[in-house]
């Protein structure tokens, strides 16, 4: 049994689901079952090693491991490698605070900021956003949007 604390979005490896495990194992030949029942394949198992990954057969109880490319895992997800019985509690998430208007130039910049909000939101759960189709613009809101983001957007 292992629980998703983190997901992110690599531009090479596309996404990497970072995860403790708590019980057993996990070995490449296996598949996941998530909080729905659905069974999700994988191929690679990583473990971290300082600011890299190392690919691994056997991911044990205890340690810290990366899936890559499993669509189906969430941040805030349990998964064991038999359906599950029970399902460990997601860490409640605090309000926003910080609030920020999109005002895309372009059809093309609106489905560009689209895809990636919808990474950014899978990437961090305290991301929230919604669209205002009357005024054009969306409306993204969190607890760390300038502190912790990497992202900058410029007006002209």
């Amino acid at each position: 049994m292992g629980f998703v604390f983190k997901t992110l979005y690599d531009p090479y490896a596309g996404k990497l689901s970072f995860a403790r495990l708590y019980k057993g194992e996990l070995t490449t030949d296996q598949g996941v079952f998530l909080p729905e029942g659905k069974q999700e394949k994988y191929t690679q198992i990583f473990t971290i090693k300082g600011d890299s990954l190392e690919q691994t057969k056997v991911g044990k109880a205890g340690e810290i491991i990366v899936l890559p490319k499993v669509e189906g895992l969430q941040t805030g997800d349990t998964f064991s490698t038999k359906p599950l019985s029970k399902v460990l509690p997601k860490p409640e998430m605090p309000e926003p605070i910080l609030y920020l208007a999109l005002i895309p130039k372009s059809k093309a910049d609106e489905d560009k900021i689209s895809s990636a909000i919808a990474k950014l939101k899978e990437e961090d759960p305290l991301l929230s956003s919604i669209d205002i189709p009357s005024e054009k613009r969306g409306l993204l809101f969190g607890r760390y949007l300038a502190k912790e983001r990497d992202f900058s957007l410029r007006s002209k």
